[in-house]
């Protein structure tokens, strides 16, 4: 439980063109890359293996040209709530290169972060969509 309260999501983008993904770990950010840029290693392009991630890094493969980013600090309780933050900036933001909403049993039981009520936790999800929002405009990328 302990390791959840380091959860957060992350954007990787590259400076060529608007492709990016959202991500989430407990890792801190310098080792989830480096565990990403094994995945490129890893990635074949037959099609086996890897992510759309991986296929488009082939595409500008300077890693220099390539960013991890600090999208949110998500201290969480499980596993489970950190997919189900993934999967709603997922779907909010419809990054290029994901393949998967976290989705079953980790997406149905959404949990509600500042209270049980719902109002409270449109209005967090509207604040958040905010930030993001100006965080991407920051980096100069349009949703």
């Amino acid at each position: 439980m302990a390791k959840y309260q380091c959860g957060k999501i992350y954007i990787v983008y590259n400076d060529i063109d608007t492709e990016f993904y959202i991500g989430s770990t407990c890792a801190e950010l310098d080792s989830r890359w480096h565990r990403h840029i094994l995945g490129y290693y890893s990635f074949t392009y037959d099609g086996i293996g890897g992510l759309k991630l991986y296929k488009h890094m082939h595409k500008v493969p300077n890693f220099n040209r390539w960013h991890i980013h600090l999208f949110e600090a998500y201290p969480c309780n499980s596993k489970s709530e950190l997919l189900n933050r993934e999967g709603f900036w997922i779907k909010r933001l419809k990054p290029t290169l994901n393949i998967n909403v976290p989705s079953g049993k980790y997406y149905k039981d959404r949990p509600k972060r500042i209270s049980d009520s719902i109002a409270e936790q449109l209005e967090y999800d509207k604040e958040m969509c905010d930030l993001a929002e100006k965080s991407l405009m920051a980096l100069n990328m349009d949703l």
